[in-house]
């Protein structure tokens, strides 16, 4: 009994170090009209944008599904399309690397057309929780965990992305500039929920996830980029 009682207060405090909360600490302004389904990420607020407000999160979670769920959420009580990360200051004023577990967003109403992005750019985003490899054309790259990599194309060329496993997955990607910005997440066996909770079995050791510009976006805000 007494091995019981102390393996449920390690799981108690485990919970309370390592949960992870999204607030909504501000509102500025509430958007009622806003019916854009999407929750792009911008590196500035742009002339058109207009703050509403302010989310919070705290705590670290490899769901990051769950978390992109909860502030896409809360983004939309009051009308956001938009977000810029909030970069916290050192002491000297110079701005510090994000956080994992505490960071914030500052979150807009901007017109889309006026979000600006690179059609051009495929980002090859790794898992939350391991390090993993992918061919890259006739090269393989390591991805280690929460880390993605940017590459340019041409329009209309070709890149092929493959995880060579046993039931692994193979993609060719061709650069269509009439399109947005590409977004492949690489993840091994695992029981799969896309960013709005649509959950599945992925049947593959290692898979090749087209996710959607938001929740991309999403990834690569919170992920460090491997310059290459």
């Amino acid at each position: 009994m007494k091995k019981l009682f102390s393996t449920f207060l390690l799981f108690s405090f485990a919970n309370l170090f390592f949960s992870q909360e999204v607030y909504l600490r501000k509102i500025v302004d509430i958007n009622k009209d806003s019916k854009d389904k999407v929750l792009l990420a911008m590196p500035q607020a742009q002339s058109t944008s207009k703050l509403l407000g302010e989310i919070e999160v705290i705590g670290f979670s490899e769901n990051d599904q769950n978390t992109f769920k909860l502030i896409y959420n809360k983004a939309k009580e009051i009308g956001a399309n938009t977000y810029v990360l909030k970069k916290f200051e050192n002491i000297d004023g110079s701005l510090q690397d994000l956080d994992p577990s505490h960071y914030k967003l500052n979150l807009y109403y901007t017109p889309v057309q006026d979000v600006k992005t690179n059609p051009n750019l495929i980002h090859i985003i790794s898992s939350s929780k391991k390090d993993q490899k992918i061919r890259i054309n006739d090269r393989t790259q390591s991805l280690p965990s929460r880390t993605y990599l940017v590459k340019n194309l041409s329009p209309g060329e070709a890149l092929s992305l493959s995880t060579r496993k046993l039931l692994g997955s193979s993609v060719k990607y061709i650069n269509d500039e009439t399109k947005s910005p590409a977004y492949f997440q690489i993840s091994g066996f695992s029981l799969h929920e896309d960013a709005y909770g649509n959950a599945g079995l992925v049947l593959k050791s290692g898979d090749i996830n087209k996710l959607d510009q938001s929740y991309g976006q999403f990834l690569t805000t919170i992920y460090q980029e491997i310059k290459n």
